[in-house]
């Protein structure tokens, strides 16, 4: 990533900074909200009421 809005090169280094930590933050957050569609789509999709054995007693 390269900055040149300001003269001051520490400036200019700590804008970029700034910029990596929100894509980073941006990029968790989209895990995230991927991660918890997965699990509801897992959770959608399960059957309920067909037994897979049946033991007689």
């Amino acid at each position: 990533m390269v900055a040149r809005e300001e003269r001051s090169q520490h400036r200019n280094k700590a804008i970029v900074l700034e910029r990596l930590a929100a894509l980073l933050k941006l990029a968790q957050s989209l895990a995230e909200l991927t991660k918890r569609h997965t699990i509801q789509e897992n959770h959608d999709r399960v059957e309920r009421g067909r037994p897979i054995r049946r033991f007689k007693g």
